[in-house]
């Protein structure tokens, strides 16, 4: 049944339970053999093949289908279908089905017809079976099992609950972690690799809690869910057994490991703290030490000893310190080191905070690990350490149980198969958040499902604090050593003066290049029209927190009395409602045409607010303001009153969350109508997508301009001593334009240092940088065509491993459109961005193959890793400079004379440092940086660019040679 014994860990969401693990592991050689019941009766498994992926739009182009009786296929069907129309030739490429295969082949409905006598009574499975089924039923007879929802089960959903730990639910991965072959996008081979994976997917419902699965087979009764008997089934003779979500979290903790204790907090004073001294950094980082039996390969490099010396001469004198170091140090360990040594000896807690989630989990679950052992086997001490995260990251089990009982015939599908999955990942990970789940929550399943602080019940709730996911870990991490964190928490937690994390007098903010601008997120007061809309509707609708509070008002004693405020709270969304969508209609008018960007930026100034354009968006706004603040104080009334019956305990916690949110809008609304506060720039972000209401997407902004002086009186004066690094924040040999966005500057000279540390010599042997001389500047006459024929001439010279970054979303298009049928007959697999497909399948994708080429935006310029010789060049058509219209470079440059020179210009430096870090990241690649904006030769800034690629050979090429000379160094890497 399977073509190999894949490493299943490599499948699996990090963090997952041991067992779980090695039951993943089991389930295709379970497969074979179990038996079902009923379940196993014949069915048909169903793939079919499109002209495009809108049901309403594109046709059928292949149909084929299975049945399986047990184990076995008895019977197959399969029919090319004519959709009347061209194939697109993005869908040949996909398949390899062409207008050749499908002439003389039968219509849609003929097809339909012919499968509907093939399929007869008996169940369709499919995967994603809603897109499958559209398609089928435009065709299908009335009242045959083709045209009745309930009649398919989607084994997408059926992946999410019985495989809830999976890194992705998409076919191709299930097949690749469990071995099966797959059909490679042709309709035959997806249904019979999906027949193989259906017997796992069961097999893996049967290992789930079986009084679980009990309860999830209850969910939303009335409501037509075609994989309820399924789950009923594999819930045995605990299908109507009582389930209880608290002694499932009580099964979890009981087998989490004991913690050290309680950590001391050092706010005041470091004098009588041990130190990390030199003789114990050296040996540590030496063959036989702890960082050498980490890794197989151990590698002493003297700038990690430099390094961590660094760290721990800060920690102990109570300073501050900047270091880049670049690629190829290794400065992850170089800063875990000497913090786990100073916590453990200290019994202090050390805080490290990363920008990306995939630095995040790449040390929780392999550095901090490997680190853990090593300590362990020197010390006999074990590290303790956990990753800690905002509400949002956490589902409130409180809330998540309410919703699964609240669930009726009303419910979507979507809604119970989230609630399952969550349940059943719960069940599968003693720790975690809704960050690892295979899917998305989107819609309104993710509000139902988490709290805000506000929210929270803390003491009143069952699961307070160590059943709790979120508390439970806060919990932990009081006795934990390393507290591992994002830039976003860090400075959420700032902002709310220290009130979401224990106290950390020791901070490492890695990836620290983008710290000034997380903290200028967290810092922001924003009115976005989507989380507004959301937050009314939670509040007034039929099933909304007040209409629930109304039917529970009747049932109380004396709950009448609360009948009058919550009528008047009503009575005030709905024109709240309509003037939201008021507002925002008239805030897009703000906005010119996209240019090609996803979203447009408007810089709210003196001279805008001078326009009657802004005239109509204050007085709209006013209106909001007024009407707004009316409810809040008819729910703050409200809450009061119902603070005085037990009975209405979750309510209120709702109720004081959503004041505390429409408090937030008042302020930030309030602040972007005045405008007066100086120390706030304002703007509006239009977004150009589609659709019938876009402007849903739409915000006003009230950010702060200056984060460099907010850091410097509220991070670092709370903090014993930072260490901020990154593989770029020089500018050339100078710090200063990073320490002044962070206010290092504004602090004593004596409390902090920077430097600067490279990889071993013969690091960067292995790199070339080409130079682009004979470009057109940007916007000017023959660029575009020029661009193309540069990439062109990049990707025919090397024939694969490019990553082409670009800083405009129209000109990517523009140039995938036109290079898409060259590369294909130069059989070059072309990769693009926004063309349907996500972007860990795109990283997917280009990492598995090596002559795959891919073209990105910005969201690639950092974080992402591709090994080898599957990435061997980074082409940079142009310089990655901030748009003209960036309302926080416009406001300083109203501020001051040389904001290009002291801002955008260092920026746009770092960002391609950035770029090109993507490049070499081991000793053993080997790659060009092909920089192809013209500016570098034609401006005074070009040599400060260049400068800051100080170690790379550089080479000044043309267009037409630069295939030649990239062909000639082909084989060499």
């Amino acid at each position: 049944m399977t073509a190999s014994a894949p490493d299943i860990s490599r499948f699996i969401i990090d963090g997952t339970d041991e067992g779980v693990v090695s039951s993943y592991a089991t389930l295709a050689e379970r497969a074979r053999t179990a038996t079902f019941g009923l379940v196993e009766q014949e069915y048909v498994v169903l793939d079919t093949e499109t002209t495009g992926l809108k049901v309403e739009q594109e046709e059928l182009i292949e149909i084929a289908a299975v049945i399986v009786n047990g184990p076995d296929i008895v019977d197959t069907f399969q029919t090319f279908v004519d959709p009347g129309k061209p194939i697109p030739e993005i869908i040949v490429d996909l398949t390899s089905i062409t207008d050749a295969d499908v002439a003389g082949a039968p219509d849609p409905a003929t097809a339909v017809a012919w499968l509907e006598e093939f399929v007869g009574d008996r169940m369709l499975i499919a995967h994603n079976a809603r897109f499958d089924r559209g398609f089928i039923e435009r065709y299908a007879s009335k009242g045959s099992p083709l045209s009745k929802r309930a009649c398919w089960i989607d084994t997408v959903s059926l992946s999410r609950i019985a495989l809830p730990r999976l890194i992705s639910h998409d076919q191709n991965t299930i097949c690749d972690a469990f071995g099966v072959p797959q059909g490679h996008h042709r309709a035959i081979g997806d249904a019979e690799a999906l027949a193989k994976l259906w017997r796992i997917m069961l097999v893996a419902l049967g290992d789930l809690p079986h009084d679980a699965l009990g309860f999830m087979s209850q969910l939303a009764p009335g409501f037509e869910w075609p994989l309820r008997h399924l789950v009923r089934h594999a819930a045995g003779d605990r299908a109507d057994a009582r389930f209880s979500m608290q002694a499932l979290r009580d099964r979890a903790i009981a087998r989490d490991a004991a913690s050290g204790g309680a950590l001391i907090d050092p706010a005041s004073s470091i004098l009588d703290l041990a130190p990390v001294t030199r003789e114990q950094v050296e040996e540590a980082f030496s063959q036989d030490g702890i960082v050498g039996r980490m890794y197989e390969r151990f590698e002493a490099r003297p700038e990690q000893i430099d390094f961590a010396l660094d760290v721990a001469e800060a920690f102990h004198d109570s300073t501050h310190r900047v270091i880049e170091a670049g690629t190829g140090v290794g400065k992850s360990i170089s800063y875990l080191l000497p913090a786990a040594l100073f916590a453990k000896r200290n019994r202090v807690r050390v805080g490290i905070a990363t920008k990306t989630n995939n630095l995040l989990d790449q040390l929780m679950f392999h550095e901090l690990p490997l680190l853990r052992d090593a300590l362990l086997a020197e010390t006999g001490s074990e590290l303790t350490y956990i990753a800690l995260k905002g509400y949002d990251h956490y589902p409130c089990l409180r809330k998540l149980m309410r919703f699964a009982r609240e669930m009726d015939e009303e419910s979507s599908e979507y809604d119970i198969v989230t609630v399952c999955s969550v349940i059943a990942s719960v069940a599968q990970a003693t720790w975690g958040d809704l960050d690892s789940l295979g899917s998305s929550l989107s819609g309104l399943a993710r509000p139902n499902i988490v709290c805000t602080s506000e929210e929270c019940l803390h003491g009143k709730c069952s699961f307070y604090p160590r059943r709790c996911l979120l508390h439970g870990a806060r919990r932990k991490a009081n006795e934990s050593e390393i507290v591992v964190t994002n830039h976003a928490l860090l400075f959420r937690d700032m902002s709310m003066e220290q009130g979401i994390m224990p106290p950390i007098r020791y901070w490492i903010v890695d990836e620290a290049h983008g710290m000034e601008e997380e903290a200028r997120d967290q810092f922001s007061l924003d009115v976005r029209a989507s989380d507004t809309a959301t937050l009314l509707h939670k509040l007034g609708a039929s099933q909304g927190l007040l209409r629930q509070m109304q039917d529970a008002a009747f049932g109380a004693e004396g709950g009448t009395a609360l009948l009058g405020p919550i009528g008047a709270a009503l009575e005030t969304i709905p024109t709240a409602e309509s003037l939201v969508d008021a507002l925002f209609e008239v805030v897009r008018d703000l906005a010119g045409p996209g240019q090609g960007y996803a979203a447009s930026d408007v810089w709210i100034n003196d001279e805008l607010r001078d326009t009657d354009q802004w005239d109509v968006v204050r007085v709209a706004g006013t209106s909001l303001l007024e009407q707004v603040d009316k409810l809040t104080r008819s729910c703050r009334n409200l809450l009061s009153l119902a603070e005085q019956y037990d009975e209405f305990a979750e309510f209120n916690a709702e109720l004081s969350s959503a004041i505390m949110r429409l408090s937030e809008l008042i302020e930030g609304l309030s602040l972007v109508l005045d405008g007066t506060n100086g120390d706030y720039f304002y703007y509006a972000t239009i977004r150009h997508e589609r659709g019938d209401r876009p402007r849903r997407s739409d915000s006003l902004h009230a950010a702060l301009v200056d984060m460099g002086g907010v850091l410097s009186e509220r991070f670092f004066p709370e903090v014993n001593s930072a260490i901020l690094t990154s593989a770029t924040v020089a500018v050339g040999d100078s710090f200063d334009y990073f320490v002044h966005r962070v206010g290092l500057d504004r602090l004593d000279e004596s409390l902090w240092k920077a430097s600067h540390l490279e990889p071993s010599e013969g690091f960067y042997d292995n790199m070339r940088m080409l130079v682009v001389g004979d470009m057109p500047e940007p916007r000017s006459a023959g660029y575009d065509d020029a661009l193309i024929d540069l990439v062109r001439e990049v990707h025919l010279g090397l024939r694969g491993g490019i990553l082409t970054l670009f800083t405009n979303k129209r000109e990517m298009l523009a140039v995938y459109e036109a290079l898409r049928p060259l590369m294909k007959a130069e059989g070059i697999e072309l990769l693009c961005q926004g063309v349907g497909k996500s972007k860990r399948v795109l990283t997917d994708e280009f990492t598995a193959k090596e002559d795959s080429c891919l073209f990105a935006l910005r969201t690639f310029w950092e974080g992402f890793d591709a090994p080898g010789r599957t990435l061997r060049c980074v082409l940079l058509p142009k310089l990655p400079f901030s748009r003209p219209d960036d309302p926080l470079y416009q406001e300083r440059n109203a501020r001051q004379n040389d904001a290009w020179k002291a801002y955008v210009l260092p920026q746009a430096i770092i960002d391609t440092r950035q770029a090109a870090g993507r490049l070499i990241r081991s000793r053993n690649d080997a790659g060009f940086l092909v920089l192809g904006d013209r500016r570098l030769q034609s401006k005074w800034y070009g040599k400060v660019f260049l400068k800051s690629f100080s170690q790379e050979e550089k080479r000044l090429v043309n267009v037409a040679d630069i295939a030649g000379v990239l062909a000639a160094s082909r084989d060499m890497m």
